[in-house]
């Protein structure tokens, strides 16, 4: 979830959201294909399709990514610092009251 949050403070939601469901349907088109052994019933035509259309997936991110770099982004690392150390401070302190809650 922090991951998710630290994508959308550098980049807009359009670019993190679509690049997540990418990465989810690789991740599950592969692992599906370890776990089922899809991948040992596959003659040379389909493993070279498979890996084309993992290409084509993978050229889609990075068409998605945006080229310039711009001042802003010095003030969006701030901003992501400054929301992790927040994150962080917010788990530190809900569990010393649940270790506290419990001694009582």
């Amino acid at each position: 979830m922090i991951l998710l949050l630290q994508g959308l403070v550098l980049f807009p939601a359009v670019v993190i959201v679509p690049m997540l469901e990418i990465l989810w349907v690789l991740f599950i088109m592969v692992s599906g294909g370890l776990y089922f052994g899809d991948f040992e019933t596959f003659d040379t035509l389909q493993i070279a399709m498979f890996c084309v259309g993992v290409f084509v997936l993978l050229l889609g991110i990075f068409c998605l990514i945006p080229s310039d770099v711009g001042p802003g982004m010095f003030r969006a690392m701030q901003r992501l610092h400054l929301m992790c150390t927040l994150v962080m401070q917010c788990r530190c302190i809900s569990q010393d009251y649940k270790i506290s809650g419990t001694q009582m």
